[in-house]
């Protein structure tokens, strides 16, 4: 499994996939937090609750959810065929049904497809509950669709949810209801998932991989949803990046000026000692003057005073 760098560096390394389903006419939420480390990806932590249309506090709502709705508001319908055309394998599992109204998550087997539906108005409801508690979703799927990213991974001929089972064998009903107490684990790529979280790491993993082949109108409002997320994310990381180089440009500004701001004041320093130096040898130069004067006006005077008492004594 590879992810592209900027999808890695958008998404970070902790994805949360969550699985709202019924299970004895109670809805719950299962929870899984996956981790990516250089080994791979971990289950850095996981649960499964009671849902009361809030996430428990212990979640962090920064990271990026991929949401499953498998409760008994999605329709699930298995019919023969894989026609590339959505309309048609709708039409054979769902006649006379107003589409506007509903959305759709078809996933194509080898001979045999699943088409599962709900009400949008049902879905907007979640999605606004979500928004409440400030969660960005970047990913939602319907029903068991989601299962398709990792039916490659698993050996068992039947895989296990919080309440169904899934037939990897077409020539049976693909999936069944079933009250699973028991926990089982699969081993998928070294990774031990249990069948309660079995959902939501597939929707993790769809979130990470982005090349899902099923189709639908959900499809499309996912691609919508993770789009959002990179958008926002994109946003909010360029931000903190342009911040971090302007105080860093800010930084080497300070510390340039401040190096230079010391140079200055040295220099000017040196310059005010050589002025105040030059003063005090032109003053020396001045008294030095001064005094030649003074002994040359003396010699002069003695001069004089010779010369008159020479003339004296001559005469």
């Amino acid at each position: 499994m590879t992810f592209l760098s900027l999808t890695s560096l958008l998404l970070g390394k902790q994805y949360i996939g969550i699985e709202h389903f019924t299970l004895n006419n109670e809805d719950k939420i299962a929870l899984l937090l996956v981790e990516k480390k250089k080994e791979g990806l971990v289950i850095a932590k996981k649960d499964r609750v009671t849902y009361n249309q809030k996430v428990a506090d212990k979640w962090d709502t920064k990271l990026p959810f991929f949401l499953i709705i498998n409760t008994n508001q999605v329709i699930q319908k298995e019919v023969a065929g894989t026609e590339t055309s959505d309309e048609k394998l709708l039409h054979k599992a769902f006649p006379n049904t107003n589409w506007e109204e509903f959305y759709v998550e078809i996933w194509r087997l080898k001979t045999r497809s699943l088409v599962a539906i709900t009400r949008k108005t049902y879905v907007d409801e979640i999605i606004s509950q979500y928004e409440k508690q400030k969660i960005t979703l970047a990913g939602i799927s319907l029903g068991i669709c989601a299962i398709s990213e990792i039916t490659d991974y698993v050996n068992e001929s039947i895989i296990y949810t919080n309440h169904q089972a899934i037939a990897k064998e077409e020539e049976q009903l693909i999936i069944s209801s079933t009250a699973q107490d028991e926990v089982i684990n699969y081993n998928i790529n070294d990774l031990e998932i249990q069948n309660r979280h079995l959902l939501a790491f597939s929707g993790v993993l769809r979130l990470l991989l982005n090349n899902s082949a099923n189709s639908g109108s959900v499809t499309s409002y996912s691609k919508g949803l993770q789009d959002a997320w990179y958008q926002k994310q994109f946003f909010t990381k360029g931000l903190k990046v342009i911040i971090g180089i302007v105080l860093t440009i800010l930084l080497l500004n300070f510390v340039f000026f401040t190096h230079y701001y010391k140079l200055a004041q040295e220099s000017a320093e040196t310059i005010l000692v050589n002025q105040s130096s030059q003063e005090d040898v032109s003053k020396i130069k001045q008294r030095i003057i001064v005094k030649q004067e003074k002994v040359k006006n003396s010699l002069g005077k003695t001069d004089s005073q010779s010369s008159f008492l020479i003339n004296e004594i001559a005469k």
